[in-house]
């Protein structure tokens, strides 16, 4: 740098590919995180020796809104911005004494959110550890890059510290309140899982084809396509029902949004 000239601008862009997938070999930009060290991404997902016993038996609609720091005011668009996500509870159906045994939260976020935020993610206790989270830690490089607002990434986080739904409830509580994670966190509505193919395999192969059908992310356009819009495209999916709307009110009221 000359004296005059203390500082430069770079823009650094990624290749056409990165749209679609975090290597150009393993396209869909998905993810599944066991909850402990393991992270699988893209079409890979599919090749992994899941538990073909496993299964999923119930789904849960659920949403909430973001805590802001204490003695931040909320805006009117904080106020009505919820985040929507599927809750899933996974079932062992080997033997007479079937048990569920664990749950996974499927979402929607921005692509390379999680990454881009150091793997801070609101669904594990260890969100703000000094050291990085497990999340974060297992991340490859290639999926640690700025965020980006008009594409969208699928996440399937697995919950070991929450082996159900009433579980999930508490953690939601625990975290709850200003300066915390959540505001107004509610379970909207349960149903039973009615697809015949519903191993972890078969549900990665799900969120492939919905990712690769449209990758966009945006929150209030003529065709949204969001986490609110996500959540109920693949509860519809998983519970068999038809007419399951956003349960957010501007994705409702703003968007005319259309099953």
């Amino acid at each position: 740098l000359s004296s005059t000239n203390r500082s430069i601008r770079a823009t650094f862009r990624t290749p056409p590919w990165a749209k679609y997938g975090w290597t150009h070999t393993n396209p869909g930009t998905v993810f599944h995180f066991d909850g402990y060290s393991r992270l699988h991404a893209g079409r890979s997902m599919l090749d992994l020796p899941y538990d073909a016993n496993v299964r999923a038996v119930r789904v849960h609609h659920f949403q909430h809104r973001y805590a802001l720091p204490e003695g931040v005011t909320e805006s009117t668009k904080d106020l009505l911005t919820y985040h929507a996500a599927v809750l899933i509870e996974w079932e062992d159906e080997e033997g007479s004494d079937k048990r569920v045994k664990y749950t996974s939260v499927v979402e929607m976020g921005l692509l390379n959110g999680i990454g881009g935020y150091s793997g801070r993610s609101n669904w594990y206790n260890d969100k703000d550890d000094s050291r990085g989270s497990k999340l974060y830690r297992a991340l490859p490089p290639e999926m640690v890059l700025p965020w980006r607002r008009d594409r969208s990434e699928l996440r399937m986080c697995d919950l070991p510290h929450c082996p159900s739904v009433k579980h999930f409830e508490r953690y939601l509580e625990k975290y709850t309140g200003p300066g915390k994670r959540f505001l107004d966190p509610s379970v909207v509505n349960s149903y039973k899982v009615r697809l015949t193919h519903s191993t972890k395999t078969d549900v990665c192969q799900y969120l492939l084809n919905n990712i690769e059908r449209d990758g966009r992310y945006n929150e209030i356009e003529q065709s949204p396509r969001n986490c609110q819009t996500f959540a109920a495209d693949f509860i519809a999916l998983m519970a068999g029902k038809k007419g399951i709307e956003p349960i957010g009110a501007v994705n409702k009221i703003l968007m005319s949004y259309v099953p």
